[in-house]
């Protein structure tokens, strides 16, 4: 936590104490253990679903202040697969800054994601988080700094997905022929808000990226395509732009340009709300 992050109000406590949110998700339904790690006197506040800093209190299901001793947050929380999750880090202090670290436990992975909130205020100050550690136990992050211009869209969340191809990926042949093998990662795909979404790769192999409408089917790789694309981006990059419903369950399926490629891959999704990727 610096003097660089966001501000605001926290819960019934002090005001103008720096914060980070985290979106969370996990695969399977259970108890989580999730606290902090660090000198600060940290507050730990979950929601389900979107955090709006200008009234915390909405969507907010639990928060701690002590219970992991030496002044750290410890919350102990029920989670549904597949459902997004914010958690918000802050401190029992006004202004008060200082290295921490999450650590999580339970049933399965936590997938911790950065979330971008672009606000709309004329020469508003915003985060962007960068250089962010992922793991399925541990967080930390740093930010960098920039500034908006004035603007009437609404807000934009994003949130980035890493993982990797390997020879033990699934397999398919994207071209249709099955004489080729191409390895993928495909995820189940949904949003809570209709609306205009985009998802970027970044990569050092050439990446092929599909949505499907429904169910995905690896022996007829044509059935159900939503959107394709392969070099949106003009850097060997996909990158897919569609209007996604809230009512539909969609997949994403990361594929390469070439046959047999392998290597790590991270998926940067942004729109109108959280977008909720579950690797199947």
């Amino acid at each position: 936590m610096t003097s660089e992050d966001a501000l605001y109000s926290r819960p019934g406590g002090s005001p103008n104490t720096f914060y980070e949110a985290i979106q969370l998700i996990v695969p399977t339904t259970g108890y989580y253990d999730i606290k902090s790690l660090g000198t600060m006197d940290t507050h730990g506040y979950l929601y389900n679903g979107s955090f709006y800093p200008s009234n915390p209190q909405l969507n907010q299901i639990a928060h701690d202040d002590d219970s992991g001793g030496n002044r750290q947050f410890k919350l102990l929380v029920f989670l549904q697969a597949g459902v997004p999750y914010t958690l918000v880090v802050t401190t029992h202090n006004s202004l008060t800054t200082g290295p921490f670290s999450v650590v999580a436990s339970g049933p399965d992975n936590i997938y911790f994601s950065p979330i971008n909130l672009v606000t709309t205020s004329k020469s508003n100050k915003i985060y962007l988080k960068l250089n962010r550690n992922n793991s399925n136990d541990f967080f930390n992050s740093k930010w960098n700094e920039c500034f908006l211009a004035t603007s009437t869209q609404p807000p934009i969340i994003t949130s980035s997905y890493s993982n990797v191809l390997t020879v033990n990926s699934a397999e398919f042949d994207r071209t249709g022929n099955s004489s080729s093998v191409y390895y993928y990662q495909a995820y189940q795909l949904r949003v809570s808000r209709t609306g205009n979404y985009t998802f970027t790769s970044s990569s050092g192999m050439d990446t092929y990226g599909y949505i499907y409408q429904g169910n995905f089917y690896p022996t007829f790789p044509y059935f159900n395509i939503h959107k394709q694309d392969d070099d949106g981006t003009g850097t060997n990059q996909f990158k897919l732009t569609a209007e996604l419903r809230s009512d539909i369950t969609y997949i994403l399926v990361v594929t390469t340009f070439s046959q047999a490629t392998t290597g790590t891959f991270s998926i940067t999704a942004s729109g109108p709300d959280y977008v909720n990727l579950i690797p199947i």
